[in-house]
């Protein structure tokens, strides 16, 4: 059991050791491709250096060798992992549903409105419109709540909801 265990342990450690080797890779491949680019400061350039030479040394990482590059090769640069050009996809759909909504909130389908904001802040949560969209949808409740209960007691008010 002991010898089976160890053997576990062995693989799990070569396991994670692969994994943090193929993240340490991709680092030390983004600030190669930094100083590559003069993406930095001259100033900035020897930093660069170093901590590739840092991070190569405590990860036994070469972006020179073949067969390093064939195994901890990851097939997106932390770029393109961390760029907004598979947000174009979201960004549309999250308008498609905040146009939705808004036509939903002009006819006073308040419900079908905010489904279609929440969906839209699931999207994109960054974006803030969308929260204002949703919370516009209370106010505009809230509103003809007031003017029904104005109506109610004689009071004559014009209420016309509009939403751009």
């Amino acid at each position: 059991v002991n010898g089976c265990i160890s053997a576990c342990t062995c693989v799990l450690v070569q396991v994670m050791s692969l994994k943090n080797k193929k993240i340490a890779y991709a680092i030390i491949k983004h600030l190669q491709s930094q100083l590559d680019k003069n993406a930095v400061e001259e100033d900035d350039r020897e930093s660069l250096e170093v901590s590739i030479q840092c991070l190569s040394a405590a990860y036994g990482v070469d972006l020179s060798d073949e067969a390093q590059k064939q195994q901890l090769g990851v097939e997106k640069t932390l770029e393109e992992l961390f760029s907004d050009d598979s947000a174009p996809q979201e960004t549309e759909k999250a308008e498609a549903l905040k146009l939705e909504g808004n036509e939903h909130l002009k006819c006073s389908r308040f419900q079908e409105a905010v489904d279609c904001y929440t969906r839209a802040v699931s999207l994109l949560p960054d974006c803030s419109t969308y929260y204002c969209n949703r919370c516009t949808k209370k106010f505009y409740t809230a509103t003809i709540h007031v003017h029904a209960r104005m109506q109610f007691q004689g009071i004559n008010v014009i209420f016309t909801p509009t939403h751009d």
